[in-house]
């Protein structure tokens, strides 16, 4: 058995497992009414009979072991089919039965006449099989990726290719006649997979586009939203001394980047304070073509693959984690080199293959790949031979990682021992990564870059007409002040920028050199350190409210981009017109009047530390247009300056005696955006500022009325934009704008609609409603805060307060809060979300013993899934579930047992925070 066969027929022996597993437990949904029982029966029969085939050429396969030097994982599998193989012919079995009573009548469904020619036990027996059958397919193929030889794998699928290629030679004289080789194990009997009556030039299109499929599954799998957002993010500087990396070192400052870029290994350190300009730098190296060039004469004939990643400590999760930082590297390598994915990834290659080879069967969503099984997939990639590759890794800001830097640090250099593999990293100069990467070739960057912050302070400073005649009268102290600007500096670029500026915007008629000089002296050297400096003096305290203001509303906006316009329109003038303006696009001269006067705002208010860098992503207006400039902090160490507990709530304090929320502002900009839009812009503009103006709706304080009009004139917007438009909502939003306020969790809106006739108005119903809350529609906004206030809201105004059980006389919504508990495996915090929305239904009246279809065909009581799910995660409302359940039970079963059980819980002191929920 050759090892890509061996990874096939696992995909597909998964398959038939899962298959087999829907038909005995769940085969009621399988096939519609409208289907007659006995084509339903010859469908069963037809997949019964090719897998059937499948499990007995498998059982024929011999024996395989290290003594030939042959694949010794194919013994284990061959046990797995035989237990299959049985399995089948006990299916089919039952399945002739079945035929004999069609023959005496229709069947009335096909589950329940399948239950019928089983006992009970036995159904449940050879469920228990199957079930153990998957679990040991599973761990062999998490175990099977350390024995592959992956250079075989991959050539037997190219092989595969080759033979249906040249088969279409052979078929060629053959008068008309078509002739195919086997492609794959999988083209046998499967009904799903390329047949033996395809002919070979399909076949070979066939198996490529099956490839393709896999192939892009997979890489997806891999992908997230923020993976190059940093990489992106990092601004421009001065190019010159950049340029001097990549040229020959006469008096070895620092070591020579090109000749370990030609023919150096291991790990090459770029070094530097914060704000010295490492990522860009990192940035301009990654993107630059001579690092391909250069790179290209190391790899010579082998296979060059580079890829980057950008550590950002005040990003997402995966941007500054081992699992995000290899998530990415995989996703950048393997998709520029497909044919190495099922070499690295063997065991997901074989579950998406087995879901390709049955596209019409639903199949449930992939989970994210594990961090151990990703250190497992780049493990075989760095230290595999025998698929040429020479790999060349960017990984930017070490020192922003979050984890342990010593753990991370020897991962780097573990990479690095690999022949075929060497990695350019940069960090400021910590003890832990001195202790490592100084062995390395490397470079301080103050060294690369000084000479450009010399040529910078004397080009910004003659900016200064006054400057320059002191400088014609001074010129020996003129140019001692530009020498203690550039050693002040310490190789930091922001400083002397932030330098320069205040020292020219208090430069007066009356002022001498010596007089910048002094004041150059009373500015701090540390970069963190002038940030404070400049906060706390050169903002005029008559407009700290304001500033205030605006650090806020760019605190709120996340990581989310905030054009000039957008950060404009959300000053307090512009509240009527978001409410009363009609849908009309603004003229550019209603634009730039709006940014030009948030500009002069940040200019007094902002100190230098906010700036207009760059345009944003989603342009909405012409290129040439201000309002596409992308506001932003002048360096990440802003953001971390301003996060600082003190400054934090400096900022709160004064934002808070206005009673100003920043959500709302944002609500007001972007509902203000959605009325002025070009009429040319795309639709997915229109509703990607929709989304934002729901997102920040809700986060807003909603409690006046005047909030509470922004979201009726946003739901008004929203609607007149449907009208005259010709596509559809937004996937998983409702043509109701109540249920995507449900969706989006806006409590208080949703209230006061409930009390209302809203819900006659837009045609939804309290059900309907509820099931948006508990994310029935896989609505991606599922917000684990807010969601059980609006679940409990909704709960509430179904029930009349808990006086009216209806809604659960059927289990559909109550059996889709309790079937995700069944789910392998489960995360803590969907884990307590669930259990908080549990004991929401429990004290409104959900039956406990209502019976619940899990998806592996067990049919459980609520009351003993909720015991059985409890033990797994701690939940701080643990005891109060259970005694719920034991009253309950207690009423409707006095039996002894639950009775001295009701009565132990009886004995006990109820918490006085559940006296109320629980009576």
């Amino acid at each position: 058995m050759d090892q890509l066969t061996t990874l096939s027929t696992a995909g597909t022996l998964s398959q038939f497992v899962d298959f087999a597993l829907k038909i005995l437990t769940t085969g009621h949904q399988l096939y519609s009414g409208s289907i007659a029982s006995l084509s339903a029966y010859e469908e069963l029969k037809c997949v019964a009979r090719d897998l059937s085939g499948l499990a007995k050429r498998l059982s024929h396969a011999p024996r395989y072991d290290a003594v030939s030097g042959t694949f010794q994982g194919g013994a284990v599998l061959e046990d797995l089919c035989k237990e299959c193989e049985a399995v089948v012919q006990d299916l089919m079995d039952h399945l002739r039965t079945l035929k004999m009573q069609v023959k005496k009548g229709p069947l009335k469904g096909f589950r329940p006449a399948l239950k019928a020619t089983w006992a009970q036990k036995d159904l449940e027996a050879l469920i228990q099989k199957l079930q153990g059958v998957r679990k040991s397919l599973d761990s062999w193929l998490l175990d099977i990726s350390y024995v592959l030889d992956q250079r075989t794998a991959v050539a037997q699928m190219l092989d595969r290719l080759d033979l249906a290629a040249s088969s279409l030679t052979r078929s060629a004289p053959a008068g008309g006649k078509n002739l195919t080789g086997e492609l794959s194990p999988r083209s046998d009997n499967s009904k799903n997979t390329i047949s033996e009556r395809t002919t070979p030039i399909q076949a070979l299109t066939d198996e490529l586009k099956l490839k393709q499929e896999v192939e892009a599954s997979i890489v997806e799998n891999l992908r997230f939203s923020t993976m190059t957002d940093r990489l992106e993010e990092v601004s421009e500087a001065h190019q010159s001394s950049f340029k001097r990396i990549f040229e020959p070192q006469k008096d070895n400052t620092w070591s020579c980047f090109s000749s370990w870029l030609k023919s150096g290994d291991g790990v090459y350190w770029v070094n530097g304070k914060a704000g010295s300009g490492k990522s860009a730098l990192m940035r301009y190296i990654y993107h630059h073509p001579k690092t391909q060039q250069q790179l290209s004469e190391w790899a010579g004939p082998t296979t060059l693959s580079r890829a980057g990643f950008f550590f950002w400590n005040t990003g997402t999760k995966e941007q500054r984690s081992q699992l995000g930082l290899l998530r990415a590297l995989l996703f950048e390598i393997l998709d520029g080199s497909r044919d190495l994915i099922p070499v690295v990834l063997p065991w997901l290659w074989a579950r998406f293959y087995s879901k390709a080879l049955d596209p019409l069967t639903p199949h449930s969503p992939e989970k994210r790949l594990s961090l151990s099984s990703l250190i497992q997939a780049f493990t075989i990639l760095v230290q595999q031979t025998k698929v040429p590759l020479k790999l060349c890794l960017f990984i930017d800001g070490v020192d922003e990682y979050e984890g342990d830097f010593s753990k991370i640090v020897g991962v780097f250099e573990g990479f690095s021992r690999s022949p075929n593999v060497k990695l350019c990293v940069s960090s400021q100069r910590l003890t832990v990564f001195e202790d490592t990467f100084s062995a390395f070739p490397g470079l301080k960057l103050q060294d690369l870059t000084l000479n450009d912050i010399e040529n910078y302070v004397k080009e910004e400073l003659t900016t200064s007409q006054r400057y320059q005649q002191l400088a014609a009268k001074e010129p020996i102290p003129a140019a001692e002040l530009v020498q203690e600007i550039v050693t002040s500096a310490g190789g930091v670029f922001l400083w002397v920028r932030l330098v320069v500026e205040c020292l020219l915007s208090g430069f007066g008629n009356d002022n001498g050199v010596h007089d910048l000089q002094s004041r150059l002296r009373v500015l701090p050297t540390d970069l963190k350190q002038l940030y404070h400096h400049l906060f706390m003096n050169k903002i005029d305290p008559v407009y700290m409210d304001d500033a205030a203001k605006m650090f806020k509303i760019i605190r709120e906006t996340k990581n989310s981009e905030l054009s000039i316009l957008a950060f404009a329109l959300t000053d307090e003038s512009y509240f009527e017109k978001a409410i009363n303006s009609p849908l009309r696009p603004w003229n550019e001269g209603e634009i730039t009047f709006a940014c030009q006067k948030m500009e002069d705002r940040m200019r007094t208010r902002c100190a230098g530390l906010i700036e207009i860098s760059g345009t944003v992503t989603e342009v909405l207006y012409e290129p040439t247009s201000k309002a596409n400039g992308k506001v932003q902090y002048l360096h990440r160490t802003v953001r971390d300056y301003l996060e600082k507990p003190e400054i934090l709530d400096l900022i709160t304090s004064h934002v808070k005696k206005l009673q100003f929320d920043a959500n709302i502002s944002l609500l007001q900009s972007s509902l203000l955006q959605l009325k002025i839009i070009p009429k040319n812009s795309t639709e997915s503009r229109f509703w990607n500022l929709a989304r934002e103006a729901m997102q920040y709706a809700s986060a807003a304080d909603l409690s006046t009325e005047s909030h509470m009009t922004l979201v009726h004139e946003l739901g008004k917007t929203i609607k007149a934009h449907r009208r005259t438009s010709t596509s559809f909502y937004p996937e998983k939003w409702s043509e109701s704008f109540l249920a995507v306020a449900v969706q989006y969790n806006l409590w208080s809106y949703v209230e006061k609609q409930l009390s209302s006739q809203e819900l006659l108005k837009q045609g939804v119903t309290v059900r309907t409603l509820l099931a948006y809350a508990l994310g029935a529609r896989s609505f991606h906004n599922y917000d684990v805060a807010h969601n059980k206030e609006m679940v409990g809201l909704l709960l509430k105004h179904a029930t009349k307060n808990g006086t009216n059980s209806n809604i659960f006389k059927t289990s559909s919504i109550w059996q889709q809060v309790l079937q995700p508990l069944e789910e392998r495996y489960l995360e803590q915090e969907f884990f307590v979300r669930q259990f908080n929305v549990i004991w929401l239904f429990l004290q409104y009246g959900a039956d406990p013993q209502a019976i619940c279809i899990l998806k592996d065909g067990r049919e459980l009581t609520a009351d003993t899934i909720i015991r059985e799910g409890l033990p797994k995660y701690p939940h701080p409302a643990t005891e109060d579930i259970l005694r719920m359940l034991d009253v309950q039970e207690a009423l409707e079963k006095p039996k002894p047992s639950v009775i001295q059980r009701f009565s132990s819980w009886s004995a006990r002191k109820p918490k006085a925070r559940n006296t109320t929920a629980l009576i």
